[in-house]
């Protein structure tokens, strides 16, 4: 008997064990690639300027048309936080019009008129801490909303709103503890990626106002068409996560809700697709410049590097060479002087 109970407490102990070193391996893992996701915002290959083309396609007629575009700008401050600017700007004469007042309509229960959208969104985020505040505005047409955020504790963040002359505040949940992107996108272009990784992060949606936890999933290796020619990449999804108050769990997540190119070369978020009742919408990368990149280029433009080059094409010029000539004839002119007085002395001792 006691025997039986000492091999039951070992296989339960074992058992035990196990479970630990595998939640441990998964810890460490999700960390890792956590890191990998900070390190694409904090690292010296991240960007600072990234250009997008925004286009949206009627999943009906399969037509798509390019509507407007976003600027993000990334300012990092000795390494330990980054600024990051978002600028959208979407054109209403370019939207379909029927379509989507159709949509707008079921969504808001309402006729509302479409026009221009103007949107900026100010995130401020720690290598360590992750956020620690964002603010922005959106304008629709003559209207206009600004809104301020910041966590409170490490489970809420507390989402101050002015509109119409009024102002709003109320809590919205946000997990600190998972690390925080760009914040208009769960999606960052990252290298070190690979089929079956995946991790959490969350982002703020600065059209309802709320932050979001999600999973992102790599999930296979597909080829892109992109700038009319095939680009490798790898193709992550991103999904709901249950519990996003209190962190929710790697296995309780919802159906994906966008999806995303990463360039398995260069690492690049090439393209990435939400879908919207009827619709798709879709940001294509135009342009993405490194820290690197933008100071190589700086260099080229300063005025000191452009004297250099100016005065590099004159060194080597064969407009120089009439002076040597000039010189030469002037060489001959003194020779020729020196020896006519040298005849005119011979002629005097003559006489």
């Amino acid at each position: 008997m006691v025997m039986r109970r000492v091999a039951l407490l070992s296989s339960l102990a074992l058992w035990l064990g196990m479970l630990g070193a595998l939640g441990y391996r998964e810890y460490t893992r999700s960390g890792r690639e956590s890191d990998d996701y900070v390190e694409a915002l904090f690292g010296k290959d991240a960007p600072v300027l990234v250009s997008k083309s925004v286009w949206l396609r009627n999943e009906m007629t399969g037509v798509e048309n390019r509507i407007g575009f976003l600027e993000m700008q990334l300012t990092q401050f000795a390494g330990r936080d980054v600024h990051v600017r978002h600028k959208l700007n979407l054109e209403a004469d370019k939207l379909p019009r029927e379509a989507i007042s159709f949509a707008l309509k079921n969504l808001l229960g309402a006729d509302v008129p479409i026009e221009d959208l103007e949107g900026q969104l100010d995130a401020y985020v720690n290598r360590r801490l992750g956020l620690r505040r964002l603010s922005g505005e959106l304008k629709f047409g003559s209207r206009k909303f600004d809104f301020f955020g910041r966590p409170v504790g490490s489970r809420y963040m507390k989402v101050t709103t002015w509109a119409n002359g009024k102002r709003s505040s109320n809590l919205v949940d946000f997990n600190r503890r998972l690390p925080f992107g760009t914040g208009s996108s769960p999606f960052l272009g990252m290298k070190h990626l690979d089929v079956g990784k995946s991790w959490k992060v969350t982002y703020f949606n600065p059209v309802d106002r709320k932050a979001n936890a999600r999973l992102i999933r790599v999930v296979g290796r597909e080829t892109l068409e992109y700038r009319k020619k095939p680009v490798e990449c790898f193709v992550l999804t991103s999904h709901p996560i249950a519990g996003t108050g209190s962190g929710g769990s790697a296995a309780s997540f919802g159906s994906p809700t966008s999806k995303a190119w990463v360039s398995v070369k260069r690492g690049q978020l090439l393209r990435e697709e939400t879908s919207m009742l009827i619709f798709r919408l879709a940001m294509v990368l135009e342009e993405s410049v490194t820290a690197e990149e933008r100071n190589y280029r700086r260099t080229l433009e300063s005025p000191l590097e452009q004297n250099k080059r100016s005065r590099r094409p004159r060194d080597r010029s064969p407009e120089r060479e009439p002076e040597h000539e000039h010189d030469g004839g002037r060489k001959g002119a003194r020779a020729g002087t020196r020896a006519g007085e040298k005849e005119a002395e011979g002629v005097d001792r003559d006489k």
